[in-house]
């Protein structure tokens, strides 16, 4: 299914409003208008970088964190802080996007004595992008569970080309109610939704 060919029906619970992107949601699953959702990204790498800055370029402000400091900073300024740790960056957001290289890597900051998942409040969102098997999408969604946090396996295909023009395909597997509450975010680098 096209991510263009949705309507604002199939993906929002309620009648579609005048100003969408200040529509958003917040805390327990409440909502609130002219409110927006607190976004963080961990993993600047070539395409996660290219990810956080298409989500700036669509008016979303970010709470980033990389490794390496440097490649955090074309994000920062009035639409992007950088945070010392991925914990720190999951105290101050609802919704956390990873891109990184590999399973142990998404574990590292995961699940580590800091791991973001400790962090995250309660009803929070991750949404993995990282290339990772099957099996350890249902581990990471374990543990995000016993934590009250919901886990969205979303791994990306395409090429830097395709980001930078914003048509990235996604590969989701989440409840359609969660999908709804993070949508927007992706229209900033996908074109391609499959479920």
């Amino acid at each position: 299914m096209a991510l263009e060919n949705l309507t604002d029906a199939q993906w929002l619970p309620s009648k579609p409003r005048r100003n969408l992107n200040a529509f958003n949601v917040i805390g327990h699953g409440t909502r609130k208008k002219d409110a927006r959702m607190k976004i963080g990204f961990i993993g600047l790498g070539i395409m996660g970088s290219r990810m956080a800055a298409n989500l700036q370029k669509h008016g979303r402000a970010l709470v980033v964190f990389n490794r390496t400091r440097a490649k955090a900073e074309p994000l920062l300024g009035p639409c992007g802080t950088f945070s010392d740790s991925p914990a720190k960056v999951a105290d101050q957001v609802d919704i956390l996007f990873t891109m990184l290289a590999n399973p142990d890597a998404v574990e590292e900051v995961a699940l580590r004595a800091n791991g973001f998942l400790n962090y995250l409040r309660p009803n929070g969102f991750w949404v993995d992008c990282s290339s990772v098997n099957p099996s350890f999408s249902k581990k990471m969604a374990a543990a995000a569970a016993a934590r009250q946090i919901h886990f969205v396996d979303a791994p990306v295909t395409g090429s830097q080309q395709s980001l930078r023009r914003g048509n990235l395909s996604f590969g989701l597997a989440p409840r359609m109610q969660i999908w709804k509450r993070f949508a927007r975010c992706c229209f900033a680098w996908a074109t391609r939704l499959f479920m």
